[in-house]
């Protein structure tokens, strides 16, 4: 017997591949067909993969280029972006614009990140993924998720001097641990990242 999923358009969180990752990575989030945004730098990559790819971001003068290249793959949408603008800046108000609900990001180097995509959560969910932990705003300031125990959990504060409150989670050294299988809570009176492991 097959399952069939029904999800509203822009319900689903998009993908957008913004930096080389692996197939492993992107292949549990490709099974719910989500819109699929790519940046140029990485489209060679995705190409391979033999997925269809819904947006292509490029600086303006690949336009013409890409184009003629990704004949196959249409329909796409090329977005190009000038010298002010960066691929991420262009996709998120894309997806903003299409009223989509989240995004998850795959990326290599998150860092940058963080602060960059801050300024559009009010708007658009947002998580990053690298190759080992996907990380997920939290813009309510209240996580709550149940974790069988043992389960390894990040937390990044997004100001120096926040604090953060944790229910059924030990501190490690650089990590949370969840002390029993059952519902973890993480609070804080700021917007925080809380990361889990999918590798």
């Amino acid at each position: 017997m097959s399952s069939h999923h029904f999800v509203k358009e822009g319900q689903e969180p998009a993908l957008f591949i913004l930096e080389p990752i692996s197939f492993q990575v992107a292949s549990p989030l490709l099974e719910w067909a989500p819109l699929v945004l790519v940046s140029e730098n990485v489209l060679d990559d995705v190409l391979r993969w033999g997925i269809k790819i819904d947006v292509v971001l490029a600086v303006d003068s690949r336009v013409e280029t890409l184009t003629q290249n990704l004949f196959e793959q249409v329909p796409i949408k090329i977005l190009s972006y000038g010298p002010t603008e960066t691929a991420m800046m262009k996709g998120l108000d894309f997806l903003i614009d299409r009223k989509q609900s989240g995004v998850n990001i795959m990326t290599v180097v998150l860092d940058d990140l963080f602060v960059q995509t801050e300024k559009f959560l009010d708007q658009l969910q947002i998580s990053l993924l690298d190759e080992t932990w996907k990380w997920s705003a939290v813009s309510r300031c209240d996580f709550e998720k149940w974790f069988p125990k043992s389960t390894t959990l990040r937390v990044r504060k997004s100001f120096g001097l926040q604090s953060i409150q944790c229910q059924g989670l030990m501190a490690k050294r650089d990590f949370f641990e969840s002390t029993a299988d059952g519902i973890v809570v993480i609070r804080s009176n700021q917007l925080f990242w809380v990361a889990e492991s999918h590798s």
